[in-house]
């Protein structure tokens, strides 16, 4: 029987030790079970509010891509306008090389319109503000995932 007390004991001390510890983290010694539950209802508080904060970045964030998808639609040619194009897309970083007024322009391996390394360099970085605002979409999904 001394054995089996011992253990009780022991098992006794150490559950009250683990307990402790929890209360401990919610500032209460004793019976922390109300420390705690208040503790839940402000921690879904704050996920409300962090919920509705992130639904509004969201929000912004889903007005940025449909402004770049209509963006990249005009780069693809179908009501393209080279007075906006740089305003809205990824700029062309190599017309100074490419336009008439250049000392020497590179050629069509560089400067063709639809298929120059100029133009794709435009629409690989358009796509890839795309996938880069999309992840950030994916990165700001509301609260605990």
């Amino acid at each position: 029987c001394e054995d089996a007390q011992a253990s009780c004991n022991c098992c006794r001390d150490t559950l009250q030790s683990l307990e402790g510890d929890i209360c401990k983290r919610f500032q209460s010694s004793g019976d922390c079970v109300p420390q705690i539950r208040s503790a839940i209802q402000a921690k879904e508080q704050a996920c409300k509010e962090k919920t509705k904060e992130q639904q509004e970045k969201h929000r912004k964030k889903m007005e940025e891509i449909e402004s770049w998808r209509q963006a990249g639609e005009a780069l693809q040619g179908q009501f393209a306008s080279l007075e906006s194009e740089a305003s809205r897309w990824a700029p062309k970083r190599f017309n100074s090389k490419c336009n008439g007024g250049a000392k020497k322009t590179c050629g069509a391996d560089l400067c063709e319109f639809s298929s120059g390394c100029n133009r794709l360099l435009a629409l690989t970085e358009h796509r890839y503000n795309l996938v880069r605002d999309w992840n950030q979409m994916y990165e700001l999904l509301p609260c605990f995932r």
